[in-house]
């Protein structure tokens, strides 16, 4: 009850399975490159909202600096007015200036030397806040 299989049958069979089997080999490859791809994409959208806060917090810190600035030179603009208005005192005859006129001057001083650190530590902000943003537009 043998019954004899023609062998260029037996080879289309086997031909068959052979290419159902690196059918099924390329299907796996492609799905793992699809979700490779997928993978890829999703931290890459994640990267890029990370980006966008970032740029976001670095431009609401250089509008702050900005304001900062400005009030500033308001401030200085202000002080210069009043210095421009007040003529400069004459000279004193007497050996020794007031204790009063000393200690404005001191003050006065003392302001100078605590505006020019202000402007030192804006303009250094400025800087860092700068560099930050170029970083963040390279990436």
């Amino acid at each position: 009850s043998f019954i004899p299989i023609d062998e260029s049958f037996s080879d289309k069979i086997t031909n068959f399975s052979t290419i159902q089997l690196n059918l099924k080999k390329k299907e796996r490859r492609l799905n793992e490159r699809e979700l490779s791809v997928k993978q890829k994409l999703a931290s890459s959208k994640q990267r890029e909202e990370s980006l966008k806060l970032q740029e976001e917090r670095v431009t609401d810190l250089a509008g702050k600096v900005r304001k900062q600035q400005i009030n500033l030179k308001e401030q200085k603009l202000k002080f210069d007015r009043i210095k421009a208005i007040k003529p400069p005192s004459p000279p004193n005859t007497s050996s020794r200036p007031c204790s009063f006129c000393n200690e404005k001057e001191i003050r006065l001083r003392e302001l100078r030397g605590k505006m020019r650190e202000r402007m030192g530590v804006l303009s250094q902000r400025e800087a860092y806040v700068i560099e930050k943003a170029h970083e963040l537009r390279r990436r």
